[in-house]
Formats: C-alpha cells, structure tokens, sequence
C-alpha cells in the first residue's frame, strides 16, 4: 500500500453549484392539494374564533384554554408550512404529510366510532367542520399522489 491513509484525496471536488431541476409548473393535482391545506389551515382559524366568540357551545366546555389555543396554532402553522413546502415541489414534505394525514385520518375514524356518545353532544357545526377538514385533508393526499403529481414531484416524465 502506498501513500499516506490519512492525507486528503486528491479527486477533483465539484464546487459550482448544480443547477436546479426544471420542473415546470405543478400538476392540478398538486394546486388543488395545496389549495385544500391553506383551507384546512383557515378552517382551523374559523373554528377558534368561533369557539372563543362562544358562537358555539359546547356542553362542559368553560372558556378557551391555553391548551386549546396552542394545539390551534400549532395546527394551523403546520397545514400553513406542509402547504408551502408542498407548493415549493418538497417530495419529503408530501411523504411526512402523507404519514401525518392518514393518522389524523385514522384516529378521527377512531373516535368517531368508539366513542358515539361524545359526537351525539357535540354541535352539528363541529361536527361539520370535522367532517369536512378529514375530507380536505384525504382529498390532499389523494391528489398529492396522483400519477402527475408523483412525477411532478420525482422529476420523472409522464409520457
């Protein structure tokens, strides 16, 4: 073995940056995914002011908790950043979406089911807006893994 194993290789380091993959406009799938997050984001922002208005009652509740309203705002802030950053063509942030989403989509499910005593005291128009940000928020993911959209999203061609 010759040469020192502890000198620094000598191969030509790359050191002008790549350019960045022409990927054209997103694929209506993606517009409409992301268009359906900022909705969800504001729907979460509606039903806040909603509840802390107390336009809504809700049996037990007694005013807006900090809990209630940090849980909001993390909500609303983490649809606003998936919605951007899908929007910005980040393949990583549609796959962590994705995960999050079905398990949101699952634990609804979940309490929906198991717990039917809880929806009947519930007012129809929370249940409403639970209803329609799970459908908002599936309706992403399936758009988001459209044939068009995955490709938009790996660079491959659609042809």
């Amino acid at each position: 073995m010759t040469g020192d194993p502890f000198q620094a290789p000598k191969a030509p380091l790359e050191t002008a940056p790549r350019p960045a993959r022409e990927r054209g406009p997103a694929p209506i799938g993606v517009k409409f995914g992301t268009r359906f997050l900022w909705t969800s984001a504001t729907l979460v922002i509606v039903a806040q002011l909603t509840l802390a208005a107390d336009l809504v009652a809700i049996p037990g509740r007694q005013g807006v908790t900090f809990i209630e309203l940090a849980g909001n705002a993390v909500s609303c802030s983490v649809l606003a950043f998936f919605a951007w950053t899908i929007s910005m063509g980040q393949n990583w942030a549609r796959w962590i979406y994705a995960v999050f989403g079905g398990f949101g989509i699952t634990a609804f499910a979940f309490v929906v089911f198991t717990t039917p005593t809880f929806w009947s005291a519930m007012p129809i128009a929370l249940i409403a807006l639970n209803v329609v940000q799970n459908f908002l928020q599936l309706s992403t993911i399936v758009l988001l893994f459209l044939p068009e959209s995955s490709a938009w999203f790996t660079g491959r061609d659609t042809a």
